[in-house]
């Protein structure tokens, strides 16, 4: 049987607008996206009756962890900008809706709360401008 896998490319990651319904405007040129490593706490629940001397564990509360971005830096762009976009929305610290969808056949997306934790432009004599964004996200990604 062949492989199913797919590139990365044609994956795009979107800001919602906040309002009903919710607008979500594709942010320019992302070339990458890391999204969250989610992760469950551990609980011991070890007790004297604990077979075999074994510490047990139970799930514990979930961490939904933080989306990272790379992203060509336009400083006028309205998805990246002071004003508009996730400039903006560093310095307000607003939770907001994002979406990623993913380059497979289905179009697979994720979207989740989150806000924009860091933004850090690049600079390089010789090389383009980038931007590296962080979100932190605010509870569950909903699949579809």
């Amino acid at each position: 049987m062949s492989s199913q896998a797919t590139i990365g490319y044609g994956s795009l990651f979107y800001r919602g607008d906040g309002a009903t319904p919710e607008v979500f405007t594709k942010v320019s040129e992302v070339f990458s996206i890391e999204p969250p490593s989610q992760e469950n706490d551990d609980v011991e629940v070890t007790n004297l009756d604990s077979p075999d001397r074994m510490k047990e564990y139970i799930a514990g509360m979930g961490e939904p962890g933080e989306l990272a971005l790379e992203m060509n830096f336009l400083p006028t762009d309205a998805t990246q900008d002071a004003d508009t976009g996730l400039i903006a929305d560093r310095i307000s610290g607003e939770v907001k809706n994002f979406r990623i969808m993913f380059s497979d056949a289905s179009s697979t997306t994720a979207t989740f709360a989150g806000y924009v934790k860091s933004f850090k432009p690049g600079v390089a004599v010789s090389d383009r401008l980038t931007a590296s964004c962080t979100i932190k996200v605010s509870g569950p990604l909903a699949w579809a």
